[in-house]
């Protein structure tokens, strides 16, 4: 009676639901701006805030401000913004982890796992993602749900033989909300099309495949089309091909970033990282033993991904965010197949079950070692700028300027004009690394700072950007204030 109620009580949806929210809660509060640091803003997220706030204010992306990231991650900090102005984005973040998390859980018990292995497989991706994270309101952190969604499907279709043509639009949802984040990092639907293409070719089902098509498509345009839509109303398309597609191109085959050897470099660094090395262990073990067409997938989808995020030559963590689903399913298979390993102990003869004791407690070695090492490594890694000296920097801008008056910012620091509610002077309201790819960028905003419209400019005193101003610093700008390394100027009268 007693196992019974043992057994209701790990299957109970409210206490699962629960557990899943809370580590979602808590895996979010690595986020830089948590409702605990209000203001804490990391570079890249500075970024995305500001352009979202240009948008609030009736600007259009990439044409009244330069980025290169998908539309749809501003849209996303537009509404968490318009949600609540502190903790909106934050809230964003929750609810994307909180769905990762949810649909980790489904594949579980979708692939055999008991509830409590399930459970165990979330907590893996949750470290997983903490070891990557980096400080949040990224584009990989909002690409995690959609693409755990898909694979959920995806598992569910080699499982069943067969999908309904509502997931099918899901799934090419998904496909689609992703292209309009990054677009390299669509790897997991490039390598599962293909695989239910053979799959039904070897089934001899062709006709599934146009069926399929079809409805993955119109998934993916009821996302893409409204999106562009929006842009050309806004006089942003020729920008955003501009800046999204042209730009792009120039990054990830920038002859020095970008050079075979920093690839190579970046897919080993991720290659060896604890959680990436373990994941794809396991990948290739089930690959092998079981010797399934999804197994295999699995495999290339993981391979495939780690090339397409490290072609620009470059090692950001959180770049590897987009393997964190896949790393879950490599430990939601293990546990599955504890809980599959333990319901054969008492069918199966004496010296069989020592067999399966024996690899039942190896498996439960490898989770406990996993675990031991990512936390041994685990350091959330936060890319942001918090102290004393931004409150200073802060108000001396605000005493310098007024609300309607426009400044620039030199270098990578948009948490500037957010803290300090000011505008960007230029475009490009921020300079690095983009100018360095593109020549043409670099000139375009020193001609429009040469136009004196940046009522302050903050630069860093040993940057390029203080040798390339110098002319119009020594002219047009006093300096009003240097704080650590800072230098704040402001236009004389």
């Amino acid at each position: 009676m007693k196992k019974e109620k043992l057994l209701q009580l790990k299957d109970n949806r409210i206490v699962i639901g629960g557990i899943v929210f809370l580590m979602a809660l808590i895996t979010s509060f690595q986020a830089s701006d948590n409702p605990l640091h209000i203001g804490r803003i990391g570079t890249d997220s500075g970024v995305y805030k500001y352009v979202a706030k240009v948008i609030l204010n009736g600007g259009m992306p990439y044409k009244d401000t330069f980025d290169h990231k998908g539309p749809l991650m501003y849209l996303v900090d537009v509404m968490g913004m318009m949600l609540n102005p502190s903790i909106g984005v934050w809230i964003m973040e929750l609810i994307a982890i909180g769905v990762t998390f949810f649909f980790v859980y489904r594949i579980g018990r979708l692939i055999g796992c008991t509830a409590l292995g399930s459970m165990i497989a979330v907590f893996v991706c949750a470290l997983s993602i903490t070891y990557f994270f980096e400080g949040g309101n990224l584009v990989e952190e909002f690409a995690c749900p959609f693409l755990m969604i898909s694979l959920y499907i995806f598992t569910r279709y080699f499982k069943d033989g067969d999908t309904s043509w509502y997931a099918l639009l899901v799934c090419g949802t998904s496909f689609g909300v992703v292209c309009l984040l990054r677009v390299n990092m669509v790897a997991l639907w490039a390598v599962m099309c293909i695989g239910v293409a053979i799959d039904c070719v070897k089934k001899k089902r062709i006709i599934n495949i146009a069926r399929y098509i079809v409805w993955f498509i119109l998934g993916a345009v009821a996302v893409i089309v409204p999106v562009l839509v929006w842009l050309r109303m806004g006089k942003a398309l020729d920008f955003f091909w501009e800046d999204y597609i042209v730009f792009n191109l120039k990054y990830s085959s920038d002859a020095e970033r970008a050079s075979t050897g920093n690839v190579l470099q970046a897919i080993v660094t991720f290659s060896k990282s604890t959680p990436v090395l373990f994941g794809g262990v396991l990948l290739v073990h089930y690959a092998i033993e079981r010797k399934r067409l999804f197994d295999w997938l699995m495999v290339a989808a993981l391979v495939l991904s780690i090339v397409a995020m490290c072609i620009s030559g470059q090692t950001y963590g959180h770049y590897a965010l987009i393997l964190c689903p896949l790393i879950a399913y490599a430990f939601a298979s293990i546990m599955g197949d504890i809980a599959i390993n333990e319901s054969k102990k008492e069918l199966i003869i004496d010296t069989v079950k020592k067999n399966v004791r024996c690899r039942v407690i190896i498996i439960k070695a490898i989770i406990l070692l996993f675990l031991i090492m990512i936390a041994v490594h685990l350091r959330p890694r936060m890319v942001f700028e918090y102290g004393g000296a931004t409150d200073e920097i802060i108000e001396t801008i605000k005493n310098n300027s007024g609300e309607d008056d426009k400044i620039t910012v030199c270098g990578n620091r948009d948490w500037i004009y957010l803290r300090s509610n000011r505008q960007s002077a230029s475009v490009y309201s921020y300079q690095e690394p983009i100018a360095e790819i593109s020549i043409e960028i670099r000139d375009r905003y020193l001609e429009e700072i040469r136009d004196k419209k940046a009522r302050v400019i903050v630069l860093v005193v040993n940057s390029t950007w203080k040798n390339a101003l110098k002319t119009i610093l020594e002219e047009d700008y006093v300096l009003i204030k240097r704080i650590d390394a800072t230098e704040i100027y402001r236009r004389k009268e």
